[in-house]
């Protein structure tokens, strides 16, 4: 069941799937979480609750606001769990166990970054305007693939069918002012790597081999900077390694949770 939470006119809407102990995934703004459903039963049976976080509202809200906004979540629903967010969603993470390190466990950073990259910029201008002009799906599909995608899936006729359909129906089912929402916000998101030496919880970076928009030397930063952060990077796969590289993904996420266990805290779950 999806439930609303506002909070300084932000909107969160949640839900809590299966039973265990929590952990929080957060995605990019422009993405609803619900992609993210198909984790649950591996991860239920692992013994973990999934809570899906959407956050929806004022336009402007920086990544640090937007952490803040789920540090209040986690204040009403009275937990304490672990976060797993990636790309733009593991950029609030971060943000999230530095900001509230009495309500995380602990972060597991998938696709992230501390600064930004000159080829970011421009990622994020050409996506803007990509969102801006009328540009054929056609373009916007083979656009994303390229930005998201590493050489052995592009070289795959079948997988290339499939995600420039799955590419096109997105853009063809996306909400605009999300779109607009989550660039404005990651274009804000810049030279966190000293604060983050500020973080106390335990951390895991997750990074992609080939992935040109949070590449692995930035994550490898982020690692450097969070104390005592484990860090991992799978091989062969792009900034849509979530996706593609799914299992790995999980198996590096449960395996660091494994390693990581602990009683669980905070007041019980809904």
């Amino acid at each position: 069941m999806v439930t609303s939470f506002t909070v300084a006119g932000q909107r969160l809407e949640y839900e809590m799937l299966g039973a265990g102990e929590p952990l929080l995934f957060l995605n990019n703004l422009a993405s609803p979480a619900s992609s993210m459903r198909a984790f649950a039963p591996l991860l239920n049976s692992s013994g973990y609750q999934l809570i899906l976080v959407d956050c929806l509202g004022p336009a402007q809200a920086s990544i640090e606001t937007m952490a803040a906004h789920i540090g209040a979540l986690l204040d009403d629903l009275d937990i304490t769990p672990w976060v797993w967010g990636y790309s733009q969603g593991a950029f609030i993470a971060q943000e999230l166990a530095l900001l509230r390190q009495d309500r995380v466990a602990g972060a597991i950073l998938v696709a992230t970054r501390g600064r930004q990259s000159r080829f970011f910029q421009q990622y994020l201008l050409a996506s803007r305007d990509i969102d801006d002009a009328d540009v054929p799906d056609s373009v916007a599909a083979c656009f994303f693939l390229l930005a998201t995608m590493p050489p052995n899936v592009l070289h795959d006729d079948d997988q290339v069918d499939f995600a420039l359909r799955r590419a096109v129906e997105t853009r063809r089912t996306a909400d605009r002012e999300r779109n607009l929402r989550s660039l404005r916000a990651s274009a804000g998101y810049d030279r966190r790597l000293s604060a983050l030496e500020g973080v106390r919880v335990p951390c895991l970076v997750i990074s992609f081999e080939r992935d040109v928009l949070c590449p692995p030397q930035l994550g490898r930063e982020v690692a450097g900077a969070i104390p005592g952060c484990d860090y991992r990077e799978i091989p062969d796969a792009g900034h849509g390694g979530l996706v593609t590289h799914a299992v790995e993904v999980v198996a590096a996420v449960t395996g660091f949770l494994a390693q990581q266990s602990r009683p669980v805290t905070g007041g019980a779950l809904p």
